[in-house]
């Protein structure tokens, strides 16, 4: 089961909602790499063959960029191979190109507005947070 959060901006009204969890489509591997942009999917693929796969994860998370704090939700990717190097997915900003880290345990309170930068994030005022599969 996942998490929808509805978030408003209490200061300048900036609306945006992010996702966090799995659903019922995440058990399996081809599905989840299929899910992923054509970059990606070949740098999985050229990490190794689905058949020859050890042990994967995969779900969606909540991202904050490096530089302008911007939040949004992705794919997290994970994969082994059977001599057990790993290839996490990487993400880059939609709005400055710079690197996404993933969240965890997100709390909006202790995030920064993406458009004001004031930390005022509170809950949508029309819409309410709930899970989703």
């Amino acid at each position: 089961m996942g998490t929808m959060y509805n978030i408003a901006c209490e200061s300048c009204g900036h609306a945006f909602g992010l996702m966090d969890g799995t659903g019922f489509f995440y058990d399996r591997l081809e599905t989840m790499i299929n899910r992923l942009s054509p970059s990606h999917k070949a740098a999985v693929e050229a990490f190794q063959k689905p058949t020859e796969t050890k042990d994967w994860s995969a779900w969606m998370h909540v991202y904050e960029c490096t530089s302008c704090n911007d939040l949004s939700s992705h794919l997290y990717f994970r994969i082994y191979n059977v001599d057990g190097d790993a290839l996490i997915v990487n993400y880059r900003c939609s709005k400055c190109s710079a690197e996404l880290k993933p969240v965890y345990g997100f709390d909006r309170s202790k995030h920064k507005c993406p458009r004001c930068g004031k930390r005022a994030l509170g809950n949508h005022p029309l819409l309410c947070d709930g899970d989703w599969d």
